[in-house]
């Protein structure tokens, strides 16, 4: 996906899934999105995708403006990151009452051992307020990271 933005509000209520302004999951590449939306749900949630999973999940050049309130992990770009996060911007508000919560991803994982890659964050940053609840993580860039992913620069 190219060239693509969303302005405006959802709710999202009861979902199993990932929650994502642009999409719930990603497993390919999103360069130059950006999303001014407003998310409420109960479950993972990014400003622009839910999940970024697997090695070749790539979001780059991207850009979030909204708000986040939820009850599972939320980040600014991507509730969970598998994959890799590259010149992205957050300057939205993200919060959770029960899970982690980062300015760019809720929580930068490390699947390797299972088949799967391990999240990065490269050149990007937020500037929007974090809050998290009830013991979770909460932190400027990442509410938590596996020892093996990355954040540079």
């Amino acid at each position: 996906m190219r060239n693509f933005g969303l302005v405006g509000a959802s709710e999202f209520t009861n979902v199993s899934g990932y929650v994502g302004s642009i999409a719930g999951e990603n497993f390919g590449v999103m360069v130059n999105v950006f999303s001014y939306a407003t998310l409420n749900s109960n479950t993972g949630t990014g400003g622009i995708v839910g999940a970024n999973y697997g090695g070749s999940a790539v979001i780059v050049n991207s850009y979030f403006a909204g708000s986040i309130n939820t009850s599972g992990s939320a980040g600014g770009i991507a509730g969970a990151n598998e994959g890799t996060i590259s010149r992205s911007i957050s300057a939205g508000a993200v919060r959770s009452t029960d899970g982690w919560a980062g300015g760019i991803v809720g929580f930068n994982t490390d699947s390797s051992s299972f088949g799967g890659s391990i999240g990065k964050i490269v050149d990007s940053y937020a500037t929007g307020s974090v809050t998290a609840f009830r013991g979770n993580g909460g932190g400027g860039l990442a509410g938590a990271a596996d020892p093996a992913t990355s954040i540079i620069n």
